[in-house]
């Protein structure tokens, strides 16, 4: 007589023991075990992905505030082209539009702090530009150094605070401040320099 699929599931199932009263809550004990440390590595997961969503906004503004200042250099001001000051109130930032000038530290600062996204605290970012004169600038950099061809130079910096309160104990730098950041927490940055072309 041949044997069917049925009939040797039913003596696989006739045939299995039952567990003795001591194991019965050992399952529970083992979810509960795998349960934290699952947990901990997807809230690990989900607080290093926002500290590389925070690096990639220090990035992102360093960039995009060189760029800002090298069109709106010294020249700007005789095509009026120029689109500073920045001026940033209550969270909102305006650009000018009539009888506007070249592009200051400040400007700089609030262009940056006008592209701060959600989950990027503004008041926490920090803006700091230089144009430093090299060996290869124009003689009139050493005078104005927001002029053609002079170069700018912008370092965006931001504390990173991890969000949940374990990953934040494991990252023992999150209590300090180091520059150029001016709050505590791990501190990103990003720079970027160009030559200024208007």
């Amino acid at each position: 007589m041949s044997r069917t699929f049925f009939d040797v599931g039913f003596q696989a199932r006739k045939g299995r023991r039952r567990l003795p009263r001591v194991e019965r809550g050992s399952s529970l004990v083992e979810f509960a075990l795998i349960f934290i440390v699952l947990a901990t590595m997807i809230l690990g997961i989900m607080s290093f992905g926002h500290a590389l969503y925070a690096y990639h906004f220090m990035d992102h503004a360093s960039k995009s505030a060189t760029r800002w200042a090298a069109v709106n250099g010294f020249s700007c001001t005789l095509d009026g082209s120029c689109t500073a000051p920045v001026t940033c109130s209550a969270g909102t930032c305006t650009y000018c539009t009539t009888g506007c000038s070249a592009a200051t530290s400040s400007d700089i600062q609030n262009y940056v702090l006008s592209l701060a996204p959600p989950g990027i605290n503004p008041a926490n970012v920090t803006a700091t530009t230089s144009w430093p004169l090299q060996t290869t600038s124009p003689t009139a950099c050493s005078t104005n150094q927001n002029a053609m061809g002079c170069t700018v130079q912008v370092t965006v910096s931001y504390p990173f605070q991890f969000v949940f309160p374990l990953i934040d104990t494991l990252v023992p730098a999150s209590t300090t401040t180091n520059a150029p950041c001016t709050s505590p927490g791990i501190c990103m940055s990003s720079s970027s320099d160009m030559i200024i072309a208007h």
